[in-house]
Order: structure tokens, then C-alpha cells, then sequence
């Protein structure tokens, strides 16, 4: 009789553990809100989704001004009260008031407020993936998309400098396609999915696959307008390819990309980047001008790559090396035709007068590579000359050619209506303005609600 009543005891012990397990669960799985709150007055928010991965939770940690960068993911350790889980910053321990469903701690440099809260609606997305017959080569394809037969408004977008991926952009196309849009990713030619050789890629071949690829994409059922969305480079390869296509394309986002010729850009660049970026005087600024000059020059070959050279060894001394890529370096004479500059050499102002589409140019103001000042200008000149007026240029303040800003202390002064001086503290974060100016931008044109 005792050992029966033990048993049941030991029972009724073992099922309250299991039901309190499970009810420690139930209550932290779900949607929680937070923010990073720090010098007083400073917040970052945050989200955590919380959800079963075997006997344990996983959480999903994702900053909110972090637009399109993917969360990261951890275990969520739970010790009594005591709950901690892996973000940006490092680790973050709070201790959980169940009563209220909130949380509130700290992480390296932060305390930590966390509330649950109600799942925001989001559109069911899919995925398909294929190949695409470019002639010569075929390359890799994804498209993120809404669920449904569409026709979706379509977006391609189109690669910076190099030769990269399809999977290169984050969360960029779940991010867009919550708006509505199909999103098409690809393996650049010269990605080594492609078996051909990057060093060997043009311009001109970059714009002709993109043509291809937008004449493709655009014969599918649930294609709805095209167009695109080009980063940095990409702003000279999409004006060039939409000239080549089949199909209208219907619109062009340019992300800080340039609307000077290739050779303008570069100079451009040398001198925004090693005076205001690297703080170099002005020799070594008329060093890599001259530098510059001689990339693009026509004539003796052998005299150039010496000329090169001797720059370059001034460039090494001087600490203006910085502002070239490798493959703005020539390894010989008789491969001088080979550096990035001369197999890529296009001005852009014929396209882009060309183009009758609504065109947006997001551009920084903190960007060395494309400096929004002579962008901006000489793309408001082209479209003057033709007098277009579907256009919009949004300059983002303090942006850099990722669009981005950095953690910084502001100080705002003494502001005598208040008779208070204010300061605070400076997430990093994706620039206002650098994805939400894509979005009223499409739905001022109407492709997207």
C-alpha cells in the first residue's frame, strides 16, 4: 500500500515537472517585441520569434532598422527566471516576469526591455529556382515571390562591381516581395557557378545577359511590370541592358549607382576617397588622379604599364593604394587591356537619356566611391535635355556606399526653446531612407499597393 501510494506520488511529482516544462514553453514561444536602450534616452528595437526546435526553443533575433539582414538564430537557454540568447551585439541576459510576459536585462553595452506581443501579418512567400540559357553560358535563377498566380510586379536585381551570387543579397527579396513583388536573383557571369572566367567579363556582357534575362523572366505567367533594382555598378549595367531588350522595362531603381561615365566615377572617387575618407593631402590626391588618367589612356602600351608602375610604388609609400581594387592593377604590359576599367569602359548618358520609364537614384551622403553631389547633378542635367520628369533623386544624409551608418554619440547642442542640451547615442542601422524611398517610390508609380 505504501510503495503503491510512493509511485503515485512520484508520479504526480514527475507529470507537475513535465507540465510546468511544457508551460515554461507555451508561454515564452511566440512574438516579442524589445528595445536596446541605452544613455537614457536612446532606443533600438528589436523582435525575437521564439519557436519549438526539438526538446529545446530557437530564437530568432532580428534588428528592425536592420532591413534586409537575416536574423540570428540560437538556442534560448532558460534557467528558472533567467533567460539569455545570442544577438548582433553579443549575448543578451534577461530575467523574464511571466505575470506580465515581459523581459528586460542587458547585453554588452545596453540595458534590455522585451514585451510579447502580436505577430505583425506577413504574405506567404515561395521560392522557385531554375536556369536561365544566356547562349554561350547558363546561370542559376531564384525568384521570391508572392503565393498566388500573380501577374506580381517583377524586380530583377542587378550586381555591383564583381561577379556574385544569387544568394548574395540577405533578406532583400522576402523584404520586397511582402510588398508584392516577385524577385529575381542571379549568378552574375563569371561567378564560379558559371564557368567562366570573372577577369575576362565586360560591360557589354553583363548588360547583354541582364537583357536576356529580363526577356525570359518577362515571358512567364506571373510577371506583371519589370524592372530593376541596381546596385552601385549595376546603376551603368541596367540603363545599358534596358536599351537592348525585347520586353519594356518598366522602371529602374539605381542604389547609389552612377549616372557619370565609368571614367568621370573613378576620378571622382580618388578624390573624394583619399581626402575625405582617408584625410591624404593633395599630392597624393594628383598621384592617383594622374593614376587614373593613364588606366584609360590610349598609345604605347609598354610606356603606360611603366608610367603605372611607378605610381604605384608612390601609391604603396603614400597610402593611396587603398582606393584600388586588385583588378584596377595591371600585371604587365601586355595585359593592360585586361584591368576592370578598360574591359568596362561605358558612359551612360545616351541610355539613361533613353530610358522612358520612371527612374528613382537613392545615392549618400557620406559616399566616396559615388559622390551624390556630381551624380546627382549631371543626372538631373541628362534628363533636363530630354525633359523628363518621371524621375526622383533622394540623397540619404551620412550614408555610406552601403547605405549605411555606423554606432556614434550625437551631440545636438543646447536648444534654447527647451533650455536644454541634448545628446544621445547613435545605433548602426540600415540609412532612413535607403529602402523605404524604393517603396513609396513604386507605389507613387502604382506597381505595387
Amino acid at each position: 500500500m505504501n510503495r503503491l501510494l510512493l509511485l503515485i506520488i512520484i508520479c504526480c511529482s514527475s507529470a507537475h515537472l513535465c507540465a510546468q516544462e511544457s508551460s515554461i514553453h507555451s508561454q515564452l514561444e511566440g512574438y516579442w517585441t524589445g528595445t536596446f536602450i541605452r544613455h537614457g534616452n536612446s532606443t533600438q528595437a528589436f523582435t525575437l520569434d521564439i519557436h519549438p526546435l526539438g526538446d529545446s526553443l530557437e530564437v530568432s533575433f532580428k534588428i528592425t532598422d536592420w532591413i534586409y539582414y537575416k536574423p540570428v538564430n540560437s538556442t534560448l537557454r532558460v534557467k528558472g527566471k533567467s533567460v539569455s540568447f545570442e544577438s548582433y551585439y553579443g549575448v543578451v541576459k534577461v530575467v523574464w516576469d511571466s505575470l506580465y510576459a515581459e523581459m528586460v536585462g542587458e547585453c554588452n553595452f545596453a540595458k534590455v526591455h522585451i514585451k510579447r506581443a502580436l505577430r505583425p501579418p506577413r504574405r506567404e512567400i515561395e521560392y522557385m529556382a531554375g536556369d536561365v540559357n544566356l547562349g554561350d553560358i547558363s546561370i542559376a535563377v531564384r525568384i521570391t515571390k508572392p503565393v498566388g498566380e500573380g501577374p506580381w510586379p517583377t524586380m530583377i536585381i542587378v550586381h555591383g562591381r564583381g561577379c556574385g551570387s544569387k544568394n548574395d543579397w540577405d533578406a532583400r527579396p522576402e523584404v520586397l516581395s511582402q510588398y508584392g513583388l516577385a524577385v529575381v536573383t542571379f549568378d552574375k557571369r563569371g561567378h564560379s557557378n558559371t564557368n567562366f572566367p570573372c577577369e575576362k567579363t565586360t560591360m557589354d556582357m553583363h548588360a547583354q545577359d541582364l537583357a536576356t534575362l529580363t526577356d525570359q523572366i518577362a515571358s512567364l505567367d506571373y510577371t506583371g511590370p519589370i524592372g530593376y533594382l541596381a546596385y552601385s555598378a549595376g546603376g551603368w549595367v541596367a540603363p545599358k541592358a534596358a536599351a537592348q531588350t525585347k520586353t519594356t522595362v518598366d522602371f529602374i531603381v539605381s542604389l547609389v549607382g552612377p549616372s557619370t561615365s565609368v571614367k568621370q566615377q573613378q576620378l571622382d572617387c580618388s578624390v573624394y576617397y583619399l581626402r575625405d575618407q582617408l584625410g591624404l593631402n593633395d599630392q597624393a590626391i594628383k598621384e592617383a588622379l594622374a593614376y587614373t588618367e593613364l588606366s584609360f589612356a590610349q598609345g604605347n602600351p609598354n610606356e603606360i604599364y611603366e608610367s603605372m608602375v611607378a605610381l604605384l610604388d608612390s601609391a604603396r609609400a603614400h597610402a593611396w593604394i587603398d582606393v584600388l581594387e586588385q583588378d584596377d592593377i595591371p600585371v604587365s604590359a601586355e595585359k593592360l587591356d585586361e584591368i576592370w576599367v578598360r574591359r568596362n569602359d561605358y558612359d551612360p548618358s545616351d541610355d539613361l537619356k533613353a530610358f522612358k520609364g520612371p527612374f528613382l537614384s537613392i545615392l549618400g551622403g557620406d559616399d566616396f566611391v559615388v559622390p551624390y553631389r556630381e551624380n546627382s547633378s549631371y543626372l538631373k542635367q541628362l534628363f533636363k535635355e530630354v525633359d523628363k520628369i518621371n524621375y526622383r533623386i533622394a540623397i540619404v544624409p551620412s550614408a555610406n556606399h552601403g547605405l549605411e551608418h555606423g554606432h556614434r554619440m550625437r551631440d545636438l547642442g543646447f536648444n534654447s526653446d527647451l533650455r536644454k542640451w541634448y545628446s544621445y547615442f547613435k545605433y548602426d542601422r540600415v540609412a532612413a531612407g535607403a529602402f523605404d524611398d524604393i517603396i513609396v517610390f513604386l507605389r507613387e508609380y502604382e506597381f505595387i499597393e
